[in-house]
């Protein structure tokens, strides 16, 4: 392993291109599979380290992660339990990365700390998106009876249709433009 480990580092400086130039992805690949069955190298960082590197090539990236949990493959290490999650976490699953994050601790994969800042700076993340899309929900969910500042009203053709709003599609009563209600109650012109 420490021989591939060394060609691998040399060919990624040597050929700088993303691995274009150089057929990393197949150099990567060739060496995760001789290792595959050995298990001396199944929680070596140096072999983890090389199939995360494959990883990054492969569209089907959460297919392999789950490929490698199953056959014991970088299972105590940290560093896999962070990859795994984040992966979840680009694809917009957090549920899952916030599962495979505590699956890791649970099992006390090392070095523990690490991981547990990874999750807790996780948990910050999720956090600071909810709340950023929590307003726009809330404006959203107002059903127009609620007063946005900056927000142009929403102009229909003549005798179109209203566009429901909320879970019930109610039409909204708020009227704009120059048919307003009047100070008596009824339609006026302003």
């Amino acid at each position: 392993l420490e021989l591939w480990d060394r060609y691998i580092r040399w060919t990624e400086q040597t050929f700088p291109k993303s691995g274009q130039e150089n057929n990393i992805h197949m150099i990567l690949e060739r060496c995760a599979v001789q290792f595959e069955k050995d298990k001396r190298y199944a929680n070596d960082p140096r072999y983890l380290s090389i199939w995360l590197r494959y990883i990054r090539f492969c569209p089907d990236s959460l297919d392999l992660f789950i490929y490698l949990n199953s056959h014991g493959i970088g299972i105590e290490l940290a560093e896999f339990y962070h990859a795994w999650a984040s992966a979840y976490e680009n694809a917009g699953n957090t549920k899952k990365a916030d599962f495979v994050y505590n699956q890791g601790i649970q099992l006390g994969a090392r070095p523990l700390t690490i991981l547990q800042v990874k999750h807790r700076e996780f948990q910050f993340r999720v956090a600071r998106n909810l709340s950023l899309e929590a307003p726009a929900e809330v404006a959203g969910a107002s059903g127009g009876g609620g007063f946005i500042p900056d927000a142009q009203p929403e102009e229909r053709t003549t005798l179109g249709d209203l566009r429901g709003v909320g879970k019930r599609h109610k039409a909204p009563t708020v009227r704009v433009g120059e048919a307003t209600l009047g100070l008596g109650g009824g339609l006026g012109s302003s």
